[in-house]
C-alpha cells in the first residue's frame, strides 16, 4: 500500500490488468473503497464472479478478498446501482460520506 498523503491509501491488486488498483479513503462516516475496475459491478463483488475480460484469475480473486478486507464503502467501477445507492450531490454526483 502507498499512500500519498494522510487517510488514503492505494493498493495494488492486480486481476483485471496487471497494475489494477484500488484506492482506500479515510472520511468522517469511515473507509470508502473506489474499487474501479477491480470490481466493475457490485454483482461481481457480491457474487463473487468476475467480468469476462481479465489478465489474471488468481489476481481477480486476490483483489476482490482485499476490497472485502479493507471495509467499509465499496464503490464499483461501472455499476449505476451507486446513483441509486447514495444521495445525489449534483447530476451524476452522489455523496457517499
Amino acid at each position: 500500500m502507498r499512500s500519498c498523503c494522510p487517510g488514503w491509501g492505494v493498493h495494488l491488486v492486480g486481476g483485471h490488468t496487471a497494475g489494477m488498483q484500488i484506492v482506500r479513503v479515510a472520511t468522517a462516516a469511515g473507509p470508502v473503497v473506489v474499487a474501479s475496475d477491480a470490481g466493475h459491478f457490485y454483482e461481481n463483488l457480491d457474487d463473487d464472479r468476475p467480468a469476462p475480460l481479465l489478465h489474471s484469475m488468481p489476481g481477480v480473486y486476490g483483489a476482490f478478498d482485499r476490497i472485502r478486507e479493507l471495509g467499509g464503502i465499496v464503490l464499483p467501477g461501472h455499476d449505476p446501482a451507486v446513483l441509486e445507492r447514495y444521495p445525489a450531490a449534483g447530476r451524476d454526483v452522489v455523496r457517499v460520506a
